[in-house]
């Protein structure tokens, strides 16, 4: 049972990978047979930004014309970004890359001696105004793909993520960048200093660690307000079609989340898990889980604990077994007489759950991991069963990218290094922030130190009380990291 149990959970695992793919397939659905349509009007703007940005890839000269063009309030020398379908996030973050220097951009069409590939380098008014429209629809789908990848996300937290995606994407408008001549503010710094001048009177949107006012668009047009390009509507669309049919499909159990167990049983032990439950079949037009989540947390609960055996420790049995002995009430829910208010595990389990419940109906701040680390004491069996059905990772990013990264560094040029060195290689990757730029400062061990350090490091925990913040949150930094360009401009579009 508990092998079934644990591989239902790994189903689970795989299948939050589905927000990321929904993400994908809307925006290359040759690549990805499962997308419903097509866009084609995001498609012939993207083919145009990629032919921009793979011409600033391969020609140095390019970009030192293009950082010659002056920015004021944004003199740093910057990069064009290229679009990866195999990057989660990339057409996103090229887009806001081609905005963030549509002044200079326009610049660079107005330098004299340009190549005649050069002068082609360029976007007109309605494909910037198309852009920007793209950016505000795409940036909700973005930030739900990479908060997905967090190594300490649960299958509840994917569950709400999901709820909240699809949420934001039925709103009637959506915040979009206005055009702009210079960035408000660049740099957390100046952010800060310039939100806290401007004390919210301003309506603003960070993108590329700078700051930009921004106005609502309505999905759709009317006669007195123009909606959305076509581009960005059709995208709105495609993800609604792409989120119920994965998620929330009510003709197929195995693609609707509010149907299977391990996934109720997960939310429901989380706070303010009951709530969202109910709500988001509300909102799908299915029925109220709430009694399934139940029956399913129940179901785990009795193969965990054991019937015949106390699962808190023998202390605790102790005490409470003299609080027994130094009263003569019976609990309110129990029978008259006092020889029955002896209770099953599972009637204990779901006695704390539904304290649980009533007390936190709402979400917390912290997460649930973090909650029951701190509250675990008070719910003792639901603790146990909360444990296990908050165990299974809400995504497989973080093993991905730990095998990439190993793919990276063990190249078949490189097939005998020693495992302790690739394990090396490896977390200089993962932690290259963190060396300093002067190697001089680097402190130099001797053999002697370095194996007493190896045998003096302690193993990874990965105990839930020592579960802490998003250690494995994978959120890209503004760097001017240029990924690789493809050469093919067929099939990989919107």
């Amino acid at each position: 049972m508990l092998r079934l149990f644990v591989e239902r959970l790994m189903n689970i695992r795989c299948c939050c990978e589905q927000d990321a793919s929904a993400y994908r397939t809307v925006l290359y659905p040759n690549h990805y047979s499962e997308a419903p349509g097509t866009n084609p009007a995001a498609a012939c703007l993207l083919r145009r930004g990629r032919k921009i940005a793979n011409h600033f890839h391969k020609s140095s000269a390019s970009v030192a014309a293009l950082n010659s063009v002056p920015l004021p309030g944004d003199e740093e020398p910057r990069k064009v970004l290229t679009e990866t379908p195999g990057r989660w996030g990339s057409s996103y973050l090229a887009l806001v890359r081609l905005f963030t220097l549509m002044p200079r951009l326009i610049g660079f069409g107005e330098l004299p001696d340009l190549t005649a590939a050069q002068r082609r380098q360029r976007l007109g008014r309605q494909e910037w105004s198309e852009l920007r429209h793209l950016i505000g629809v795409l940036q909700p789908a973005y930030e739900a793909c990479m908060a997905v990848q967090s190594s300490t996300f649960t299958v509840a937290d994917a569950l709400k993520l999901i709820c909240r995606l699809r949420r934001t994407m039925r709103l009637e408008e959506f915040p979009c960048p206005r055009a702009f001549d210079r960035p408000l503010a660049v740099g957390r710094e100046d952010i800060i200093k310039f939100l806290a001048d401007d004390n919210g009177r301003t309506d603003l949107m960070e993108l590329d660690n700078r700051l930009y006012r921004h106005h609502s668009v309505k999905v759709q047009s009317s006669r007195a307000v123009d909606g959305l390009h076509d581009g960005a509507a059709t995208f709105i669309c495609l993800i609604q079609n792409e989120l119920d049919r994965r998620f929330f499909n009510g003709a197929n159990a195995s693609k609707n989340w509010l149907s299977n167990d391990a996934v109720l049983a997960a939310t429901i032990v989380t706070p303010g898990g009951a709530a969202m439950l109910r709500k988001a079949a509300s909102r799908a037009g299915q029925d109220d889980p709430i009694a399934r989540a139940r029956t399913a947390l129940l179901t785990t609960a009795e193969r965990l604990l054991d019937e015949d055996a106390a699962v808190a420790s023998r202390q605790v049995d102790l005490e409470r077994e003299r609080k027994r002995c130094r009263t003569t009430l019976v609990d309110w829910e129990s029978d008259a007489s006092r020889a029955a208010d002896a209770e099953s595990t599972a009637e204990i389990v779901m006695q704390e759950l539904e304290r649980f419940v009533a007390m936190y109906a709402t979400a917390t701040e912290i997460g649930a991991v973090d909650f029951w680390s701190a509250h675990g004491d008070d719910y003792p069996h639901l603790r146990l069963v909360a444990c296990a059905v908050l165990g299974a990772a809400g995504s497989s990013a973080a093993s991905v990218r730990d095998f990439s990264v190993a793919g990276m560094v063990l190249r078949k040029d490189r097939a005998s290094l020693l495992p302790a060195h690739v394990e090396m290689h490896c977390l200089i990757r993962f932690n290259a922030r963190l060396v300093p730029s002067d190697l001089s400062a680097i402190p130099v061990l001797t053999q002697a130190a370095r194996s007493s350090a190896r045998a003096d490091m302690r193993p990874i925990s990965v105990d839930l009380a020592d579960s802490g913040g998003s250690s494995g949150d994978s959120s890209l930094s503004d760097s001017d990291t240029v990924l690789e360009p493809i050469d093919e401009d067929e099939g990989v579009l919107f």
